[in-house]
């Protein structure tokens, strides 16, 4: 399904600082809100428009963490110079924000259908949104996993529309190991066409997520540098299973993980 996009300078309406370097940005863009669906993206401008210089010059891709209401939502953790330029944004100040971008996720199609979203870090961020529109459907069920407790944010809300699960490689939160020692007895417990998966986070994490569910349906929300977001300069192709190339920003972000991992 594609939806129409929108290139619209939003207001920051407010910031929501976290714990250790995470922060919410809400911002107006009332197009771009009632267009978006889970799992896609925009692509996010640095610095307010009119801003001297152009350091960083590139904007940056971010799931909507939520949207609806003429608002939307990101979820953004400060590591690299533009990210933290983000982090420190006010409350009245004004981005440039182009989306809704690429395939978002498509829910299964039968209501009774358990959905189990595993997520890594930050890769959580589409999965509250998508969370959020299973009204009717089988109330899903979120595999949340990071190095320490300090990975796993924004709790509260993600407790809200899903039954959430915790692992940390470090064992300060949930469960001791990856995230994807959750996944097996999960899948062995509720069964085969009974389920479908979806994650997001890093490749290593996603493969194995994809290897494991062998014969389940698991779309991937794949993750790559790009400058455009519309398929124009070709920086986030990568390599699938057939040894083809997709670009995430217009395939994807979205995937078939068997398609990519095999």
């Amino acid at each position: 399904m594609t939806t129409p996009r929108f290139l619209e300078e939003a207001t920051v309406l407010y910031r929501r600082d976290l714990a250790d370097g995470f922060a919410v940005l809400g911002f107006e863009a009332p197009r771009i809100a009632a267009s978006a669906r889970p799992g896609q993206f925009a692509m996010l401008s640095v610095r307010p428009p009119g801003a001297p210089g152009q350091d960083p010059l590139l904007p940056r891709p971010f799931s909507f963490l939520r949207a609806g209401g003429g608002v939307v939502e990101f979820f953004i953790r400060s590591v690299g110079r533009g990210t933290v330029m983000l982090s420190r944004a006010s409350a009245g100040e004004r981005f440039m924000l182009l989306g809704p971008l690429g395939r978002g996720f498509e829910p299964p199609a039968d209501p009774d259908t358990q959905a189990i979203f595993v997520a890594g870090g930050i890769g959580v961020a589409p999965f509250l949104h998508f969370a959020e529109s299973f009204r009717g459907r089988r109330r899903p069920i979120l595999l949340y996993g990071g190095k320490s407790a300090r990975d796993l944010q924004l709790l509260p809300e993600l407790c809200g529309p899903m039954d959430v699960k915790l692992a940390t490689e470090d064992g300060s939160l949930g469960t001791k190991g990856f995230v994807t020692e959750l996944l097996k007895p999960l899948l062995d417990e509720q069964g085969g066409p009974s389920v479908e998966l979806y994650t997001c986070g890093r490749p290593a994490m996603m493969e194995a997520v994809a290897k494991l569910a062998r014969g389940v349906p698991v779309q991937a929300s794949l993750e790559a540098r790009m400058a455009c977001g519309i398929g124009i300069c070709r920086g986030c192709a990568v390599k699938v299973a057939k040894g083809n190339y997709v670009e995430v920003c217009v395939d994807g972000p979205v995937y078939d993980a068997h398609a990519v991992w095999g």
